[in-house]
């Protein structure tokens, strides 16, 4: 269940916030980023639908960064909106009915997750969850919750961090549909613990 903020507005990419994420938001911006959190978000031309982008923006275009992803070639900069890719008109989505032969042809090589915040209504986990099941893979492990335990979040131990339902592939794929609770669509943003134990294990192969 998603906790609710008091508010006449709601962010169409989180029920978990207002609309705006200058109160909210910067409040975890500012530990981490100072620079970006005092920028109001009236001014800021990425803060798109709530969503204030300074941060991802000004890390991604470092140059330190761009080697570390091995696009130090490329011609533009990272945003969180393109101008060069359309992927409503993307030829091959279109011929072959969205996202479920795209997966079919990552999962011959590549172990797969989709992952979704439960508080985003914007792209609700609920469309990807069928998405990943019409796949057509015997589940592995049935849905049920995943736990992480960050001290500097929580000192009541173990919490819950989603839910999660892992399907059966041919080896060395796997294909993994996971919640985080409480997230938004910008889920590593809005739950970092959770999001941050979630890809340490996927990169790991750890148990979730």
């Amino acid at each position: 269940m998603c906790p609710l903020v008091e508010s006449h507005e709601r962010s169409m990419w989180s029920l978990s916030i207002a609309s705006c994420v200058e109160e909210i938001e910067r409040r975890t911006l500012r530990k981490t980023i100072p620079m970006v959190a005092h920028i109001p978000c009236e001014l800021s031309p990425n803060c798109h639908a709530g969503i204030d982008s300074h941060g991802g923006i000004m890390y991604l275009n470092r140059r330190d960064v761009k080697q570390a992803l091995h696009v130090t070639e490329s011609p533009f900069n990272w945003t969180i909106c393109s101008d060069y890719l359309h992927y409503q008109q993307d030829d091959f989505v279109k011929s072959h009915g969205g996202m479920l032969e795209i997966y079919r042809t990552m999962l011959k090589n590549y172990r797969v997750v989709v992952y979704n915040g439960d508080c985003d209504p914007g792209c609700n986990y609920l469309g990807d969850e069928m998405c990943t099941a019409a796949l057509g893979f015997d589940v592995k492990t049935p849905w049920r919750a995943w736990h992480y335990d960050d001290a500097q979040v929580t000192a009541m131990g173990s919490q819950t961090g989603g839910w999660t339902v892992e399907y059966s592939v041919p080896m060395p794929a796997e294909l993994r549909f996971i919640t985080i609770k409480g997230a938004g669509h910008m889920a590593p943003q809005w739950r970092p613990a959770q999001s941050l134990t979630m890809l340490q294990r996927f990169l790991s192969a750890s148990p979730f």
